[in-house]
């Protein structure tokens, strides 16, 4: 349906979210338009077709150039502010047929979520090996819910078995960009440091 309107109205360039279901879904677009695909994006020139994003656990900013006829990009959730712009928009209803026997949902499944979103909360409070053991995220989650936060964790604490890999803040886990983040007994690998660098305040915990 997306890529239909696209066709119809003339889109050429399409931005999404590099969430869960950005990742799924923005590689097919791009995959059936032969478009080329720029994911976790922290800044845009949709003029001269260029983006930006870290590389190499976030030691470097690579400036990406796109050709083609179509451009894809993935956005790195709260990494790009946004700004009011000087236009007025309008919805324009679009349908398209579909036909039933080529999608068939047969059961849709929903994760439970304690909590604010991580990739969309504005503070962070991150727990690692240094809490020890997996009752003690319950003082983050306690604090969290006084301050309107969202918790996450560390690859040794989800490796624990103390929290869900869907906590995970880091190379192997999700990509933040919230106004505070605290880390709460986190060492700071450099693959842990790449999910979150671009934190607008970095907050460390720790006795030692």
């Amino acid at each position: 349906m997306i890529i239909a309107a696209m066709d119809h109205f003339g889109i050429s360039t399409l931005c999404g979210l590099t969430s869960a279901q950005g990742k799924d879904l923005l590689p097919r677009i791009a995959a059936y338009l032969d478009a080329p695909l720029v994911m976790d994006c922290t800044d845009l020139n949709l003029n001269e077709h260029t983006a930006k994003k870290s590389q190499f656990s976030g030691k470097t900013i690579a400036t990406i150039k796109v050709e083609g006829r179509h451009y894809i990009y993935g956005i790195r959730p709260n990494a790009i502010e946004a700004k009011p712009a000087p236009c007025e928009t309008k919805v324009i209803p679009f349908k398209t047929n579909v036909e039933s026997e080529a999608l068939v949902v047969k059961e849709i499944k929903k994760q439970a979520i304690k909590g604010i979103d991580l990739t969309e909360a504005d503070i962070i409070i991150s727990g690692g090996r240094g809490m020890e053991k997996p009752a003690n995220f319950d003082i983050l989650f306690e604090c969290a819910e006084l301050i309107g936060a969202a918790v996450g964790a560390s690859r040794a604490a989800v490796d624990a078995g103390w929290v869900p890999h869907t906590m995970q803040v880091g190379q192997t886990g999700k990509t933040v960009s919230p106004k505070v983040y605290m880390a709460c007994g986190i060492s700071g690998s450099v693959q842990h440091f790449a999910g979150m660098k671009t934190a607008g305040m970095i907050i460390a915990i720790n006795k030692d």
